[in-house]
């Protein structure tokens, strides 16, 4: 399937049950790159608009660029403002303007990338010296409930690659950031535990790209294994899972 469609049956379970991003990662960008009414960030691979909505709340404004159209329609309807344009067009092609962006953004996006193109596209896009901000939440992979659920998902979904903590969807690793960046960039990490009823949990845990859905052979084996796992580790009808919002950001 073209990654561009993997999430179309799934925007309703993305918009609802994909969690924000630390306050303190968004405090350190709006003081670090000084966003405020006057910038224009270009958030490429928007989904849904979550990591989209924190940039206009800091008063810039947002060039969102999603490919996915049925994602993008999500992104409208949740979102409608003057500050915000929406391109639904691929990372590596956005049919933004040339030199009239001032930061990049990628939430939760950058390992869906051919990364090459998508570094040629920040150059011609980006204004001056602007930065590349590559934006994840990430599950604590050594923690017991997370190592349970990637066992979960490892037993009934071929497409999990084991790498919980990122994208278990797809080929992901920080050398892959060391490449883009050729060698120079900064990493932020702060603590976003998140907390889930036993329904936001298996929303969550559907709403990953390599989840079984409805109609697969064990789709209803998998979600009463991961009932079960909520039932073992919630406390008081919640669910605890250790997480970071990860920033790696640079220059190109």
């Amino acid at each position: 399937m073209d990654s561009k469609e993997i999430f179309t049956e799934k925007v309703e379970l993305y918009r609802n049950s994909r969690p924000k991003y630390a306050c303190q990662l968004i405090e350190f960008m709006k003081e670090s790159f000084s966003i405020d009414e006057s910038t224009t960030v270009a958030d490429i691979g928007a989904g849904t608009g979550i990591f989209t909505e924190l940039l206009l709340d800091l008063g810039a404004k947002v060039i969102a660029v999603e490919p996915n159209v049925a994602m993008a329609a999500q992104l409208r309807l949740a979102l409608q403002c003057k500050e915000l344009e929406i391109h639904e067009r691929p990372a590596e092609s956005t049919e933004i303007e040339s030199n009239t962006v001032d930061i990049i953004t990628a939430a939760q996006s950058f390992h869906w990338f051919h990364h090459n193109e998508f570094k040629t596209e920040c150059k011609r896009i980006l204004n001056g010296n602007g930065p590349v901000c590559l934006i994840w939440n990430t599950r604590i992979e050594d923690a017991p409930i997370n190592v349970k659920i990637a066992e979960i998902y490892t037993a009934f979904c071929p497409e999990f690659k084991g790498a919980i903590g990122y994208g278990g969807g797809v080929k992901f690793s920080e050398e892959s950031i060391l490449e883009f960046f050729e060698g120079e960039y900064d990493r932020r990490a702060y603590e976003f535990p998140l907390t889930y009823d036993k329904q936001g949990f298996i929303e969550r845990i559907l709403s990953a790209s390599y989840a079984l859905v409805e109609g697969d052979r064990q789709y209803e084996t998998m979600i009463k294994t991961f009932e079960t796992l909520f039932d073992t580790y919630a406390e008081g009808g919640k669910l605890v899972i250790p997480n970071e919002s990860v920033l790696y950001y640079g220059y190109i």
